[in-house]
């Protein structure tokens, strides 16, 4: 699953976090609108009642009978659009307004009420003085009209924020996570070819900062560390060397005396375990001399048409005995900016491997072309394909391959090199799929 971007995340976020504090703030907002503009129609009600129990008073006899036409006859112009109920303190109603239309206030209830009239609310408000009861109201419409238009507000802006909290959400977190690039971009420059690049540390001895110098302070650790390793493995390549030769130095001269048989057959094995400790050796001076970025390549203009064909014939040499066939496809020219000496031992490597995997009667396929700027060598052998899971693990030091335990080799031969091919700025690889285990060798053309 694809993740976002932290930028991205703290953008989303923001809008969210907008969207919501305004929906909060309507569901305040709303309810208190409403309670304030109650109030205020219930004032005004409330004052209107007033006004209308002062005009009463003064015909309070003539209201009385209960004729016909009085009440209305006394309505100020302001009010005669209300809802409106006259009534003795007996319940005997002296006067209701058309437009309730039969309905009776007397079920509001209490002093203020909202109630149901003509499939509209109205807000009622009753009141005595004297003899008479007044219920006096109003229809709620430019209240619910307002709450509508001020909830219909809130949906329209809503984007408008949104949008608003994202793009500024964002911009923010670029500002603050800049300094979190400058630092990515340092720390991918630090590497085994250039260890002593550090990342740079900001001004302003935020968190940021400590961060940077708690990291410099383990790169300085990693590096000591390396370098120790590294030395280690030099020095002591470089130190058995001279042990090591002297061995087979006095192995090669009592090969070459009359001894027993039995001695013979000792000597032989010693000898045999001598060249491979030498072989060794070599092989792990020349990773220290790749881990400490002492690795000198004589690089120059080289066709790798010769180098393929010693190749060939030394791989034919390795097949002789096992039936295997082998497959070879080259160019005329095949142009290449490389170390002779160690493409050699490239090619020697993969051919070796590839020899020792191939089950008998098996097929070893070669081949070489150009693609773009570079060189690519496919070296390709039959048997038990390499699983995908196993195809960086291959290329570990000592790695030795699940099937292969009784074959000969101490696990090397492929991170050597794949370190070869990357310090001429090339590549080694295994390719993915198939029935056989293909490796691609990549060499820049150009140096």
């Amino acid at each position: 699953m694809r993740s976002f971007s932290l930028k991205l995340q703290f953008a989303l976020l923001s809008a969210a976090l907008a969207v919501l504090a305004l929906c909060l703030a309507g569901a305040v907002l709303l309810p208190v609108v409403r309670y304030r503009q109650l109030r205020e129609l219930d004032q005004q009600l409330s004052g209107d009642a007033a006004q209308l129990h002062a005009i009463l008073a003064k015909k309070e006899a003539a209201v009385l009978t209960g004729a016909t036409g009085v009440v209305a006859n006394l309505l100020p112009p302001n009010l005669r659009l209300r809802y409106l109920e006259v009534e003795t303190r007996e319940g005997r109603v002296l006067h209701r307004s058309g437009n309730l239309r039969g309905l009776d206030l007397k079920g509001a209830g209490g002093t203020t009420a909202t109630m149901a009239i003509g499939g509209h609310e109205a807000r009622i408000r009753s009141s005595q003085q004297g003899r008479l009861v007044l219920h006096l109201g109003t229809r709620l419409g430019t209240l619910e009209k307002t709450q509508q238009d001020l909830g219909l507000s809130l949906v329209m802006v809503l984007p408008l924020v949104a949008l608003v909290a994202f793009g500024g959400g964002l911009l923010l977190a670029r500002r603050a996570l800049r300094p979190v690039t400058a630092l990515t971009a340092a720390a991918e420059k630090i590497s085994t070819e250039r260890p002593d690049e550090r990342l740079p540390v900001l001004p302003g001895g935020d968190e940021v900062a400590r961060l940077t110098e708690v990291l410099n302070h383990t790169f300085d650790r990693l590096q000591r560390a390396y370098a120790a390793a590294a030395r280690f493995s030099a020095d002591a390549s470089h130190q058995l060397k001279t042990p090591v030769s002297v061995l087979r130095a006095g192995l090669d001269a009592l090969h070459h005396q009359s001894l027993p048989p039995e001695a013979q057959m000792e000597i032989e094995v010693l000898r045999r375990q001598s060249r491979r400790l030498t072989t060794m050796i070599g092989d792990l001076l020349l990773l220290a001399q790749a881990d400490a970025g002492r690795l000198q390549l004589e690089t120059a203009r080289m066709d790798l048409v010769p180098l393929l064909e010693r190749t060939g014939e030394d791989l034919e040499v390795l097949s002789l005995d096992r039936g295997l066939t082998l497959e070879q496809d080259w160019p005329a020219t095949l142009p290449c900016t490389a170390d002779p000496r160690r493409v050699a031992i490239i090619l020697q490597n993969l051919t070796e491997n590839a020899a020792k995997y191939t089950p008998a009667g098996g097929n070893i396929r070669i081949q070489a072309t150009t693609e773009g700027a570079d060189s690519i060598i496919r070296i390709a052998n039959t048997g038990t394909p390499i699983p995908a899971d196993q195809a960086e693990a291959i290329f570990g030091r000592f790695h030795r391959n699940g099937t292969g335990e009784n074959i000969s080799g101490h696990g090397l031969g492929l991170n050597i090199a794949r370190e070869l091919a990357r310090a001429h700025g090339g590549e080694l690889a295994l390719e993915p799929g198939g029935p056989e285990t293909v490796f691609v060798l990549r060499l820049p053309t150009a140096g």
